[in-house]
């Protein structure tokens, strides 16, 4: 029984190798090799450059785990704030920034980045002569008033009243004062930017009078983003110069890059 299963093997063996030795299918033969390299050197080399991928991207979470926010502020008042940013799917994001990852899960709709940006407003005085007296029928007085600006960096607006009593000896009594309206409009932009070594940077920037960008994070969590440029001119430059194998017999010659 055993040499049943033995046979056929030890035959279509000896097929093979008098196919192999056979002078007539050499040419044949040396193409199958050439090919076959091919198919490895390929794979080689996409394994070579998927590991490439996985280390520049491990190196770039560090590097934004480590990071510190960088705040600069020009002459104009325009304030930008900058930090390293993570590239990583929402599972492996979830094991370096939760608190991201939980922002993420907070969305309705998937998303390919995220930014979250910690901005604080501190105004200067605000002085107005826009006021309005009034006296009412309950007999107070009720000053109204009012504070508007805006400009490229958006816009403020502060609306108001007081209002008091006034004795017969001109003694005053507050009774109370209401803000009616307290609000502005800031224009913020956010975004990313890359290194050419692969690196992400996460961006905050405003010319909003007197804000205090006190932090900004981010991630990509796209895989087809998570794109290398160092590893991609590495991966052309072995595409140009290839890697060359040259076999000859007679006349027949193949090249495989």
């Amino acid at each position: 029984m055993f040499s049943n299963i033995l046979n056929p093997i030890i035959n279509f063996g000896k097929s093979v190798f008098e196919f192999l030795t056979d002078p007539k299918n050499r040419s044949v033969v040396l193409l199958g090799i050439i090919v076959a390299m091919g198919i490895f050197l390929a794979f080689k080399n996409a394994k070579i450059n998927e590991l490439e991928t996985d280390k520049a991207i491990m190196e770039n979470n560090i590097f934004a785990l480590q990071d510190t926010l960088r705040v600069t502020r020009d002459d104009l008042g325009n304030v930008t704030a900058e930090r390293g940013a993570f590239q990583a799917t929402i599972g492996d994001l979830r094991e370096m920034n939760e608190y991201l990852a939980d922002k993420i899960d907070s969305l309705e709709n998937d998303v390919s980045t995220i930014t979250v940006t910690d901005i604080e407003v501190q105004r200067d005085t605000v002085f107005t002569s826009d006021t309005e007296w009034v006296y009412t029928a309950e007999e107070y007085f009720k000053l109204n008033w009012n504070f508007s600006d805006s400009g490229s960096w958006g816009s403020r607006i502060i609306e108001g009243y007081n209002t008091f009593t006034v004795d017969s000896d001109s003694t005053i009594t507050p009774i109370e004062t209401v803000l009616t309206q307290d609000s502005f409009n800031m224009v913020l932009t956010t975004g990313f930017r890359r290194t050419p070594e692969g690196k992400f940077f996460t961006y905050a920037t405003t010319d909003f009078p007197n804000v205090n960008i006190r932090n900004v994070q981010g991630a990509v969590l796209d895989p087809t983003m998570f794109n290398i440029p160092r590893i991609q001119e590495e991966r052309e430059r072995r595409r140009k110069w290839g890697i060359g194998l040259q076999v000859g017999y007679g006349a027949l010659q193949h090249r495989v890059i």
